[in-house]
């Protein structure tokens, strides 16, 4: 399971106007290859350090390209997705700092 302060992290994000939600799955493949790599590496070298995944959703323009009804996916802005990995981060490492 993820060491970062996700609750906190969705609550900040959906008070700033940026969708967010908890995810117990990391996803499929590659994701939860990278999620269980960071927790094991962390483990075996005893590190005190948190680590999570945080998924963003797809570019608008590939969003848009996607046939409604057979698929529907969501998308986010890059400078949105920025803002909040920024703000995650921030959060995580204990400050107390909004940003707009």
């Amino acid at each position: 399971m993820t060491t970062l302060p996700v609750e906190l992290i969705v609550s900040h994000l959906r008070e700033s106007g940026i969708p967010a939600k908890i995810s117990n799955s990391a996803s499929t493949y590659l994701c939860n290859q990278m999620m269980y790599t960071v927790l094991h590496l962390i483990a075996k070298k005893g590190m005190k350090t948190s680590a999570g995944f945080i998924h963003v959703p797809a570019h608008p323009r590939l969003a848009a390209l996607q046939q409604y009804p057979l698929a529907e996916m969501p998308s986010m802005s890059v400078e949105l997705m920025a803002q909040a990995v920024r703000k995650a981060i921030r959060i995580s490492l204990g400050t107390r700092r909004r940003t707009s």
